[in-house]
């Protein structure tokens, strides 16, 4: 049996390999899920039932559904913007959760009349780039800590030349 090469994105069968293999939700102009797979709704500890009807905020950390950057997020996407970022979100369990995701606007004609997400869950990448920073941050303190020992032992040093240099003047004047 053989495959055809040229098979257009707009497939039944591209389509349903997104469908079942990357995590996506939709949203209405009130930022409601319209609709979602379940990928995404396993990602946030979800039953897909459970999220038709959700706002888009209760995602979302309070800081950031609260903020300008929000209202502002939403003004881009509506306007036919696309936006891309690493974002933190909220599971089911009040949990973060880190998403590489991509927000694209779905137009009805020239309209804006929704906004489709497509996400993967980073977050075990995530909670080791932060451990490595903690860690680069416990390695920072510690040498400027030893580098500060080290400009007191020259100090030290240093004095104790002075002062040697100091005796054998004296005992040489002597």
């Amino acid at each position: 049996m053989t495959t055809p090469m040229n098979v257009d994105l707009g497939s039944d069968g591209v389509l349903s390999a997104l469908r079942n293999n990357v995590a996506m939700i939709r949203f209405d102009r009130q930022r409601r899920v319209v609709d979602v797979n379940d990928l995404f709704a396993k990602t946030m500890k979800y039953k897909k039932e459970e999220m038709i009807g959700m706002q888009h905020h209760l995602f979302c950390t309070t800081e950031f559904a609260m903020s300008d950057r929000y209202q502002a997020f939403w003004q881009k996407l509506f306007s036919g913007f696309s936006a891309a970022d690493k974002i933190e979100r909220i599971d089911a369990h009040g949990q973060s959760i880190w998403l590489e995701a991509t927000y694209m606007p779905i137009y009805a004609g020239q309209e804006v009349v929704g906004v489709l997400k497509i996400a993967a869950d980073i977050t075990s990448r995530q909670l080791m780039i932060q451990e490595y920073a903690t860690s680069f941050d416990v390695i920072a303190h510690e040498l400027g800590e030893r580098s500060k020992q080290g400009e007191q032992g020259s100090e030290i040093l240093r004095e104790t030349i002075s002062h040697l240099a100091t005796t054998t003047r004296e005992n040489h004047q002597t």
